[in-house]
C-alpha cells in the first residue's frame, strides 16, 4: 500500500511538471528542471522541478517541494514535500509531511514527522514519529512515541527513544544492544489495519500532499479560474443550491453512463464521462477548499497557493473528527462537484 502511494504521487510530480514548466511563475513559486532556492522569503514558498533544492535560508511560512530530486536545508514553519528521493540536510521544520520512495533525514532539527516511503532513514533528533515504509531505520535520539508500520525495522546504536516504540508484531526488527528504549508495544496487523494510525496518518499524509500538488498545478494553469470562484459572491442559499447541484451530479452520472454503455454506439461516450466523473470527484476537494477559504477569508487579502493550502489543511483535519468527518467529506464532495458544474453552465452562458 505504502509503496503504491509513494510510486503514485512520484507518477502525479513527473506529469505534472511540463505544464507548470510552461505556465506563469507567480512570487513565491520556483519551476524549472533544476531549481534552487537560495535566498530568504518572506512568504510560504513552492517549488517544483526535476533536481529541487532549498539552500540553507529561513521561510517565514510554509515550505513546498515536490520533484525526483529533493535536497531540503532551509529553516521554516512546516514543510511538504514529494519526490522520489527526499534529503533532510540541517533543515528546521517544526512538521514535516513527506512522501517519497526514499526519504533521509540527517543533522536535522524536527518536531513531528510524517512520512511514507519505500525507505525512511533517521540520523538526527526528532520529538514524535509516525512512519510508513517497507524499511524503516532509526539512528537517533527521538524525545516522544514513534510509531511505524513497516516489514523491516532497524534501530541503531544511536537510537535513545524516551517515549513508546510502537510497530508490526510481524516485522522484521533488529534492535542494537546499545541502544536506549523506554517502552516498546507492538501490535497484529490486522488490528492495527482497523485503528485509525495507518489510514489517517499515511494515507491522509500522502493524499494532502498529493492534492496540494495537484492544487498548485491547477492554480498555476487556470488562475483566472480561480480567481473568478475568490470574486464570486458567496452565501449560505447559494452554498447549499451547488451543493444540491453537485449531488444530483453524484447520483445522475453514474446512471447516465451505465444506460449508454448498454448502446454499442453510446460505449466511448460512457467510459469518457465515467473517466471526467471520477476526475472530477478526486478534484472536488481542491476545489472546495478554495471556494470555502475565500469566502471565509474574503476580508483579509491573502496569497492564492497559501489560501489553498491552508484550507485544505483544516479540511483534513475537520474530516478526522469521528463520526461528523464522514459528513463533513461527503458535503465537501457534492459542494466540489456543484461549484465545477455551475461555472461550466455560466460560461455557457456568458457565451451566449
Amino acid at each position: 500500500m505504502k509503496k503504491k502511494i509513494s510510486l503514485w504521487l512520484i507518477l502525479l510530480v513527473v506529469i505534472g511538471m511540463p505544464f507548470l514548466a510552461f505556465a506563469k511563475t507567480p512570487e513565491g513559486f520556483y519551476t524549472g528542471n533544476d531549481v534552487s532556492v537560495a535566498e530568504d522569503q518572506n512568504r510560504t514558498t513552492f517549488a517544483a522541478g526535476e533536481k529541487v533544492e532549498f539552500t540553507p535560508i529561513t521561510i517565514d511560512g510554509l515550505s513546498f517541494a515536490a520533484g525526483s530530486r529533493l535536497s531540503i536545508s532551509s529553516k521554516q514553519d512546516h514543510l511538504f514535500a514529494a519526490g522520489e528521493t527526499i534529503l533532510l540536510n540541517e533543515a528546521v521544520t517544526k512538521d514535516a509531511y513527506l512522501a517519497g520512495r526514499s526519504i533521509k533525514i540527517e543533522s536535522s532539527t524536527v518536531r513531528d514527522l510524517f512520512a511514507a516511503a519505500e525507505k525512511i532513514e533517521i540520523y538526527s533528533s526528532i520529538r514524535n514519529a509516525y512512519l510508513g515504509g517497507n524499511t524503516v531505520i532509526i539512528d537517533a535520539p527521538v524525545e516522544g512515541n514513534i510509531k511505524i508500520s513497516a516489514e523491516t525495522i532497524e534501530i541503531g546504536e544511536n537510537a535513545n527513544i524516551q517515549g513508546t516504540l510502537t510497530y508490526p508484531k510481524e516485522a522484521d526488527i533488529t534492535i542494537s544492544e546499545k541502544s536506549v528504549i523506554e517502552k516498546t508495544k507492538t501490535y497484529e496487523k490486522a488490528v492495527e489495519e482497523k485503528e485509525t494510525f495507518k489510514d489517517t496518518i499515511v494515507s491522509k499524509t500522502a493524499s494532502l500532499v498529493s492534492l496540494l500538488v495537484i492544487g498548485i498545478i491547477l492554480l498555476t494553469i487556470f488562475p483566472a479560474l480561480f480567481e473568478n470562484w475568490k470574486k464570486e459572491d458567496k452565501d449560505a442559499s447559494s452554498c447549499i443550491k451547488k451543493a444540491l447541484i453537485g449531488l444530483l451530479t453524484l447520483i445522475v452520472t453514474p446512471i447516465a453512463a451505465i444506460i449508454l454503455l448498454i448502446t454499442i454506439i453510446g460505449i466511448p461516450i460512457s467510459l469518457i464521462t465515467i473517466a471526467l466523473y471520477l476526475i472530477l470527484i478526486y478534484l472536488s476537494k481542491v476545489v472546495a477548499a478554495y471556494y470555502i477559504g475565500s469566502w471565509v477569508l474574503k476580508s483579509h487579502e491573502m496569497n492564492n497557493y497559501l489560501l489553498l493550502s491552508g484550507s485544505l489543511l483544516v479540511i483534513f483535519l475537520l474530516e478526522m473528527i469521528p463520526v461528523v468527518g464522514g459528513w463533513i467529506k461527503f458535503l465537501i464532495l457534492i459542494l466540489g462537484m456543484g461549484i465545477v458544474v455551475m461555472s461550466k453552465k455560466n460560461s455557457q452562458e456568458e457565451k451566449k
